[in-house]
């Protein structure tokens, strides 16, 4: 424990990164590590199609080092993500770059007199999707009405009972390809990065069933091709 680095600030500016790396004799003990964070502008769409990461746990590692004993051949470590479902667990191996390594020697000041780069790093691979955004935007917009509001039969005049849930798939016959995957409800997949707690809460509180909003109700197959 007292061996390891740990986390102090998270997104330091770029100046203040230069700074500590220019000077460490004047930031004893402390190094900056550059750090790969997923981005999903559209949050909210087909969050149960794309899929969501988490950190790796002490378990998960320890698994690891007894399953690849000569070494992590992805060079998971600790506080790093997994892909746990959809797109981001299918395709882990593939859009999962690899840290390079460098082998530093400095002098009794602190000062680096020596570099050498022993791994270079390597990026992951892009996922090209079928899917067609606004097509699946449409869909999930219906599937919305469906749920927050109340609908009559046309043919009786009686309301019709809410459901709890909904799906919707199209897929283009000439080739297979999938255009759309609606799930309902979804979450926001930014839930797994900027940690809001109120939004968290919010998404587990469905009074209809808990941890709702991330059943995947349009079911899982290939979407994608790297």
């Amino acid at each position: 424990e007292q061996l390891d680095y740990h986390p102090l600030v998270a997104d330091l500016p770029i100046e203040t990164a230069v700074e500590v790396e220019s000077h460490p004799e004047r930031f004893p003990g402390t190094r900056i590590v550059v750090d790969t964070r997923r981005v999903y502008p559209h949050g909210q769409v087909a969050p149960h199609l794309v899929g969501y990461r988490t950190p790796l746990d002490d378990e998960a590692l320890h698994e690891r080092k007894q399953r690849f004993q000569h070494g992590d051949p992805l060079d998971y470590r600790r506080g790093d993500r997994l892909g746990r479902t959809g797109l981001e667990k299918y395709y882990e191996r593939q859009l999962r770059g690899l840290r390079g390594e460098r082998k530093l020697e400095l002098n009794r000041r602190g000062e680096i007199v020596r570099s050498e780069v022993t791994r270079e790093p390597r990026y992951g691979q892009d996922l090209v999707l079928s899917l067609s955004l606004s097509l699946q935007q449409a869909a999930e917009e219906l599937l919305d009405d469906c749920l927050d509001h109340s609908h009559t039969d046309e043919v009786n005049g009686q309301p019709l009972p809410t459901p709890p849930g909904g799906s919707i798939v199209a897929i283009d016959v000439r080739n297979g390809a999938v255009l759309a995957a609606a799930s309902a409800p979804r979450f926001d997949l930014n839930l797994f990065v900027d940690h809001d707690q109120g939004a968290w809460e919010e998404a587990l509180s469905d009074p209809r069933k808990p941890f709702l909003p991330f059943l995947n109700r349009a079911g899982s197959r290939r979407f994608g091709r790297y």
